[in-house]
């Protein structure tokens, strides 16, 4: 987090439960939540935190959804600097299959408190309308060349005209030392021109993704130059009005 706020970035977002990458249990990320949000406000972050991953490895009911998401937003509700997405790609495999009709999160989005803004999860593509929440995030397809991935950041424009909503960039290709087709990029660049298409085409903001951020280790230098380059592209074309 000293590094994130160092580098330029306001937000960390932080999976409450895995068991994928790592395992992570929902009682245990709910256990040290508090004092995760205590210390990204003392760094001056936000924390969007994810109440729902890889719930198909944990049997989750639909008792047990309600139930993880009811607890992360309480916990977030006392926290100014919390965001909440109520589960990553809810169409996922590693998903739950209650999850993957978005008609779901009407009732999971009922367990948020009242004053917490919250979204609901990234949908299977780039264009879809739902899932929502207070505002709508998507994780940017990732096929094809370079080239064709900054030209898809337009159609998140369009998502946000066509539904009025506030759109997030949540989850684009990510960054790492070397590249791995598909899945990672190592050209500083990229990342620049990414961050700049996306404030450009007006959205309410993007997350930087890289591989040793998802293990929250400070990135290595490849990574941290492909950051700086996300910083000063956001920067380059940041909108003038609030």
């Amino acid at each position: 987090m000293v590094w994130a706020k160092a580098t330029g970035f306001n937000l960390v977002r932080v999976l409450a439960m895995a068991d994928v990458l790592f395992t992570l249990t929902p009682e245990e990320g709910r256990r040290h939540m508090a004092a995760l949000f205590a210390r990204a406000s003392e760094q001056g972050l936000y924390v969007e935190i994810v109440a729902l991953a890889d719930t198909e490895r944990y049997r989750m009911t639909s008792a047990g959804l309600r139930e993880q998401v009811a607890a992360v937003g309480r916990l977030a509700a006392g926290s100014p600097n919390v965001v909440v997405q109520i589960a990553n790609e809810h169409y996922h495999p590693t998903q739950v299959r209650d999850l993957h009709d978005p008609a779901a999160f009407r009732d999971l989005a009922r367990a948020i408190p009242p004053p917490v803004l919250f979204t609901t999860s990234a949908a299977a593509d780039d264009t879809a309308t739902q899932p929502q929440g207070a505002f709508i995030t998507r994780h940017l397809s990732r096929g094809g060349t370079p080239a064709r991935m900054l030209e898809r950041v337009r159609l998140l424009g369009e998502l946000a005209k066509r539904t009025g909503r506030p759109v997030v960039n949540g989850e684009p290709i990510g960054a790492a030392e070397r590249d791995q087709p598909g899945r990672r990029l190592s050209d500083p660049g990229f990342f620049r021109e990414l961050a700049r298409r996306t404030s450009a085409a007006g959205l309410a903001g993007g997350t930087f993704h890289c591989e040793d951020g998802l293990q929250a280790r400070v990135p290595g230098p490849v990574q941290q130059a492909c950051a700086r380059a996300w910083v000063e592209g956001a920067r380059l074309s940041a909108p003038s009005t609030r």
